[in-house]
C-alpha cells in the first residue's frame, strides 16, 4: 500500500518494486560459493585435443544480475566476455597452454607438453556493461612425459676428494 501527503492510497496486489543495480558495478566483489579446483592432468602421448579444464565462465563466477527480478527482463547481462591473465591478473597470459573462449568462458589445455607444465592463471570476465570480476590463482597442471623423462642417461663418474672446493658441478 502506497499513502501520498494528501492521504490518498492506492493498493495493488503482487507490485514489485524493484531498484536497478549499477551494471557497470555489478561483479564487483562477486563470488563463487564453490572454488573451482585445480586442474591436474596426465600426459597424453600424440593426443593434440585439448582438454576441457572449464565448461563455460559459470564455473568460475556466479551472475546474480543477469535479469530482473520476473526471471526473464534483461538487466546487466551475461558474462560475456573472458580473458586468461596472469596471477595477480595485471599481465595478460602468453604462455599457451591454456586457451579460453572470450564469449562463453570455456578453458581448454594442453596435454601433449613432453616436459609437463603447471600454470598458475586469472581468469577475468565482463559482463555486457564492462563490470570485472576475476578468478585468481588458479592452477592448471599436466604431468610430464614419464616415457621421455625415464629416457634420459646418466653417467657414472668419479669425482676425486678436493679438500678447497666447496661445490662440484655434476652433469
Amino acid at each position: 500500500m502506497c499513502r501520498n501527503l494528501a492521504g490518498s492510497t492506492i493498493q495493488h496486489d503482487n507490485f514489485v518494486i524493484e531498484q536497478v543495480r549499477n551494471c557497470g558495478t555489478a561483479l564487483v566483489g562477486a563470488t563463487q560459493a564453490v572454488v573451482h579446483p585445480a586442474v591436474d592432468i596426465e600426459y597424453r602421448d600424440g593426443d593434440t585435443t585439448l582438454h576441457v579444464a572449464a565448461a563455460n565462465s559459470a564455473v568460475f563466477f556466479t551472475n546474480p544480475h543477469n535479469k530482473k527480478a520476473d526471471g526473464t527482463t534483461d538487466l546487466c547481462g551475461l558474462i560475456n566476455n573472458c580473458v586468461l591473465k596472469q596471477a595477480g591478473c595485471v599481465n595478460a597470459y602468453t604462455i599457451g597452454n591454456a586457451v579460453i573462449n572470450q564469449v562463453t568462458g570455456e578453458v581448454t589445455i594442453k596435454k601433449n607438453v613432453d616436459a609437463g607444465y603447471e600454470d598458475i592463471l586469472c581468469v577475468e570476465c565482463k559482463n555486457t556493461a564492462n563490470s570485472v570480476i576475476t578468478f585468481d590463482n588458479w592452477k592448471v597442471t599436466q604431468r610430464p612425459n614419464c616415457a621421455t623423462l625415464a629416457a634420459i642417461t646418466l653417467t657414472n663418474q668419479e669425482f676425486g676428494y678436493d679438500a678447497g672446493a666447496t661445490t662440484t658441478a655434476v652433469y
